[in-house]
């Protein structure tokens, strides 16, 4: 053949204006069909650019023709068509799926014995890298004429310049010669539309394109060349002939770039605008033992989702390939895209493990990278109301939007870019496009729709390319050849610079708690956690004690200023890392804790009598608490008055009810004077003939058949407001043994039920001990539930589970749930969180506080269960509290899981007093996490003397009130400061005395720090 022509022969044309779905098979037949023609070895001499032709006009096959026909789905030909074609003097190959397939299929015809010999049969033997560009062009012009037609336009690609330069590319690869067709004077001048000195896309002039030393990126910074150097050898073994009759480089991609200049200069009279690309890729342990990504290869500008605890050890285990990524990070051809330091369930954990999580993650990641993140991602779901307030105030403004796992999900978007606002008010530009699978074969075939679609209906145009856990499609790498020959789809580019450049187009309101859906319980289930549920419980705990410690810590500091010994920073903070990323409980924390306590009670009773023995109770809350103690000496029992609310001796125990100050302390005696009567009660504690106790706020009833909690009332209304029982999901009856009053007071109710929980059929499901526990002059119910399951669970997290199942009397109350403090109405099936659950009918209020229990379920409109012992779960004991017309529940659900501080002391009590506070913070509504000691503020880093007589403490609104609060101090402050969550200053705090001012917005988040005396500066030189 010295002439022919290449066709593939489909009933389907490539969709354009609509989208086409097949089987992937099919699709991928009809791509990998239409790439191999497109092979250099059919290309040249050809008649012009592959077609798509259907096969019903080639039933009878025309002479000097190259058929590419899919094998799927089957054609409708002749039985005798592959004869026709060999008598025709024509070729055809099958098209399959499999891209080396097809390949081979078309080697196998070229090369049969009494074949056509079309084109230049040598170059079946060019390896991949002399093949791709030509394939990356075959897809520029495939999605130029799919755009032209959806468009209805004139195609205005001038095909004989345009073909003209394919085939001087493919002899100057195979050194051959080819004498150029000279233009007629009316014939298209790409240099006119696509002039070298003029900007592309990227801002790079044109004659960049043909500088053979590289290719420019996104920025226009260049990159190498992938192919050789070294001239390809002739088809006749012999040194190649330049056949550039213009006489110029004779690098075969040059004309390849200059046709894919034409394409790029037609597309851009059809839109000349921006099109922006994005390529992702999660960079996880999967992703560590395979290559990188074909557009990273490539000199591409790609993305990469990745926690910073990956980078670590892809640091440690494959050092070359990381520092590939770090070089490709700071010349900003890669990003990344991450900032946690754990892809973890965040959403669920305390709010300060969240903001460890995320600053920690932050602060490594620059170590490694030597650059900022930028964007916020998490491959695993990861997002909650909060999250744009957490996120601004550690330097992010920018996130994708996004959710990749299939159990969880978002509130979608027409829109490519909005502007996601937390409860405060802050925002952040979010991504929230979906993105298209470069495993799909889908996302290939209707690529001309989509890039059809996003250019009509976008603000701007993009197009957003996703790797995941699958192979990534052969086409992937082909659509980054045509990028490094022109940007002829459009511009590869960061999410940074991406979300620098688009601005959002939609503004959506503040979004509620039901607005976010996740599913960890199934999660941990199928990972085989052998603590699906109460890991959240201890970690809330374990999180909780840190914190305590640190506060602790900080009021030391507090006290001895810049004669602070204790020295325990790097130390809270190696627990701390510790608890963290491995969610245990650290053994060393419980010699911490008493270290810091002990030195902080001893400070406090510097000048206290000795001789003294009694206990330092030491409160870490920002609010006062009422406490029980349970201590085991003591043959007299306390003197009720001041701290001291109750008290009761039983069977050598000394049980108190005592008032802690906020952030302070109390001292109370070892025992109570000789003589001591004993504490004196209006009502009856405990009620054995009634299955009651009740205190000076509840009344409880314990149901005698079932064991359950039948009533709590409060003695105002004597409406019930709870009732509760054990239960297997999805069916079984809690059936009570034994219901035994066990303190009947005079300060604790106590009533112990046990039993069984049986099937449909009376079998044992379970065994159960519920203890109930009501202190007098404590408002809040204790339950403590043991379910020790004979027939374990199996299946379904949701479905097959051991649970507490409450109870409320009328539909029409509101169920409410906390969510990182603050409290969301929802209307949620599973409305999972580890603070509380509220019901509330007005003027009534009664909170469960879960004591971080996270995953609930509804069942029906007035009951809920709280889920203890899925299937692989292996803790049997769960404590809940109920407590009612509690202002702020989630001040009383921190109080519920904070640990206090019991010192034995040898001393009397401070010279101050018995009790007293050292912080105060009048507002209820201002949750104080944790203070810590020293100075915050990033930008006096070399200020810092060794020990700064500082604290910064945090606080949380939680009530959704504004308005000002003061924050007083047990020295008079020098200087007060307002800074974010990485210590940046914001702004200058008024103070006054003791008193530091503070302004709060609804659900803020607020640093402050403290300085009771402030370093002197050296004076300047000047």
């Amino acid at each position: 053949m010295d002439s022919h022509e290449l066709v593939l022969l489909s009933p389907y044309r490539y969709p354009a204006q609509y989208a086409m779905t097949m089987s992937d098979e099919d699709m991928a037949a009809w791509l990998n069909g239409h790439t191999a023609l497109w092979h250099p070895a059919l290309l040249w001499q050809a008649k012009g650019p592959p077609r798509i032709e259907a096969t019903y006009d080639h039933e009878t096959p025309k002479p000097g023709h190259v058929y590419a026909l899919p094998e799927t789905p089957p054609a409708y030909l002749p039985d005798d068509w592959d004869e026709r074609v060999k008598q025709a003097g024509s070729l055809v190959f099958r098209a399959t799926p499999d891209r080396e397939a097809t390949l081979a299929n078309l080697t196998a015809a070229l090369t049969a014995e009494g074949a056509p010999s079309p084109g230049w049969k040598a170059g079946l033997d060019r390896v991949p890298t002399e093949i791709g560009p030509f394939f990356g062009l075959a897809w520029g012009h495939l999605l130029l004429a799919a755009l032209a037609e959806a468009m209805e336009h004139e195609n205005l690609l001038e095909p004989e310049s345009f073909w003209g330069e394919v085939q001087q590319a493919i002899a100057l690869l195979g050194g051959m010669t080819y004498t150029p067709r000279v233009p007629a004077p009316s014939d298209y001048d790409a240099a006119e539309t696509y002039a070298p000195d003029s900007p592309d896309e990227y801002g790079t002039p044109d004659s960049a394109l043909a500088d053979a030393s590289g290719l420019p990126d996104d920025t226009g910074a260049k990159v190498p060349a992938i192919a050789d150097t070294q001239e390809p050898a002739g088809a006749d073994g012999q040194e190649p002939v330049v056949a550039d009759a213009s006489g110029s480089s004779s690098d075969w991609r040059e004309p390849l770039r200059a046709a894919a200049a034409r394409l790029l200069s037609a597309r851009e009279v059809l839109y000349p605008v921006t099109i922006h690309l994005l390529d992702a890729a999660f960079l996880d342990e999967a992703a560590l033992a395979t290559g990188w990504p074909a557009g990273f290869d490539l000199g591409v500008t790609t993305n990469f989702i990745v926690d910073t605890a990956t980078l670590e050890r892809l640091a440690e285990q494959a050092p070359n390939r990381f520092a590939a990524l770090q070089a490709a990070v700071q010349n900003d051809s890669a990003e990344i895209c991450g900032g946690s330091y754990l892809e973890r369930e965040d959403p669920l954990l305390p709010l300060d493990s969240q903001l460890w999580n995320l600053r920690h993650g932050l602060d490594r990641a620059r170590e490694l990278l030597g650059v900022e993140i930028r964007v916020f991602a998490r491959r695993r779901f990861g997002y909650h109301p909060q999250l744009p307030l957490l996120l601004t105030s550690n330097g992010l403004t920018k996130a994708l939007f996004l959710t990749f796992d299939e159990n969880a999900g978002l509130p979608s978007y027409a829109n490519v870019v909005v502007s996601w606002p937390s409860p405060d008010g802050k925002q952040v530009d979010a991504f929230a496009r979906q993105p298209k699978y470069a495993d799909s074969v889908d996302a290939y075939f209707n690529l001309g729709h989509a890039w059809f679609k996003t250019t009509r209906e976008d603000q701007a145009a993009t197009i957003f390319f996703l790797h995941r856990d699958k192979p990534t499609s052969v086409w992937h790498r082909d659509l980054m050849e045509l990028a490094n020959l022109a940007p002829v789809l459009g511009q590869w580019t960061t999410f940074s610079r991406y979300l620098g450049e688009v601005m959002p187009s939609e503004y959506p309101s503040m979004m509620t708690a039901d607005d976010f859906h996740f599913d960890f319980l199934s999660e941990r289930i199928a990972a085989n956690s052998d603590e699906p549920v109460s890991m959240f419980a201890r970690h809330l705990r374990t999180r909780r004690r840190i914190d305590a410690c640190w506060t602790y810590a900080a009021l030391h500091r507090a006290l001895a200023g810049i004669r602070d010994t204790l020295d325990v920073e790097d130390a809270l903070r190696t627990i701390e890392k510790q608890a963290e990323t491995t969610l245990t409980s650290p053994a060393e924390l419980v010699d911490l804790e008493k270290r810091i306590a002990a030195a902080l009670a001893d400070r406090l009773q510097a000048r206290a009598e000795p001789n003294q023995p009694g206990y330092m109770i030491l409160n870490p809350c920002g609010f006062a608490r009422r406490a029980v103690l349970e201590l085991e000496e003591g043959t007299n029992p306390l003197p009720i008055g001041g701290i001291v609310k109750a008290c009761q001796l039983d069977k050598g125990r000394l049980y108190a009810v005592i008032e802690v100050p906020a952030l302070g302390f109390a001292w109370l005696p070892r025992e109570g004077p000789p003589g001591t009567p004993t504490m004196a009660v209006k009502f009856r504690v405990g009620d054995p003939t009634t299955n009651t106790i009740r205190n000076d706020f509840l009344e409880v009833e314990v149901d005698p058949t079932t064991g359950g909690l039948k009533a709590i009332r409060d003695h105002k209304t004597r409406i019930n407001r709870l009732g509760q029982m054990l239960v297997f999901n999805p069916g079984s009856r809690m059936v009570a043994q034994t219901i035994r009053v066990t303190s009947t007071g005079p300060a604790l109710g106590e009533i112990v039920s046990e039993g069984f929980l049986l099937g449909e059929q009376d079998q044992v499901l379970a065994n159960f001990r519920q203890r109930l526990r009501l202190w007098v002059g404590r408002p809040l119910l204790e339950m403590r539930i043991e379910i020790t399951p004979q027939q374990p669970p199996a299946g379904y997290g949701w479905h097959a589970y051991f649970g507490a199942r409450f109870a409320w009397r009328d539909e029409r109350a509101t169920l409410v749930r906390g969510f990182n403090g603050m409290g969301y109405i929802t209307n949620h099936p599973r409305p999972q969180t580890p603070d509380y659950l509220d019901i509330r009918m007005a003027p009534l209020t009664t909170a469960i506080l879960t004591g971080g229990l996270p995953f609930h379920q509804k069942q029906g409109g007035r009951m809920v269960d709280v889920i203890m012992v899925p299937e692989g779960e292996k803790a049997t004991v769960f404590e809940i509290g109920i407590a009612v017309d509690r202002e702020v529940p989630m001040q009383t659900a921190w109080g519920y899981v904070s640990p206090l501080a019991i010192v034995p002391a040898t001393k009397g009590p401070p010279h101050i007093g018995a009790s007293g506070w050292l912080f105060h913070i009048d507002a209820s509504n201002l949750l104080l996490t944790r203070m810590t000691p020293g100075i915050l503020e990033a930008s006096r880093e070399r200020e810092r003397p060794e020990v700064s007589d500082a604290i910064t403490a945090r606080f949380l609104e939680c009530a959704n009130y504004s308005g000002q609060a003061e924050f007083r101090c047990v020295r008079d402050p020098q200087r007060a400061t307002v800074l974010d969550a990485q210590g940046q200053f914001m702004v200058e705090a008024n103070h006054a005395g003791d008193i530091v001012h503070l302004e709060v917005t609804p659900n803020d988040l607020v640093h402050v720090q403290v300085e009771f005396s402030v370093p002197i500066e050296p004076p300047s030189e000047a």
